[in-house]
């Protein structure tokens, strides 16, 4: 139950970074197709700013190592149940 409890703290977190990053995509494509020059420079000082803190984060959570998901020497039994399953 722990467990699960982390995890989806962790996929709570990788969903908004998601959100974050397409938010700030949404943004970039919107001011480089619409902005005008003087918009674009100032956009491109906002990013630098603003988003250090957001690239770190996603580093971060591209960085952490993958959740153990079952204890220490146990396998988790995986596949299909019968023969006849594999070939639908």
């Amino acid at each position: 139950a722990e467990q699960r409890k982390g995890l989806d703290v962790a996929k709570a977190e990788c969903s908004m970074a998601l959100v974050d990053i397409w938010r700030t995509i949404d943004f970039l494509e919107k001011v480089l197709s619409r902005g005008t020059d003087v918009e674009v420079l100032k956009a491109k000082g906002q990013l630098f700013q603003r988003h250090q803190r957001q690239l770190q984060q996603w580093e971060a959570l591209a960085e952490r190592p993958l959740p153990a998901l079952c204890g220490e020497g146990r396998a988790v039994a995986a596949g299909w149940q019968s023969p006849g399953e594999a070939d639908r």
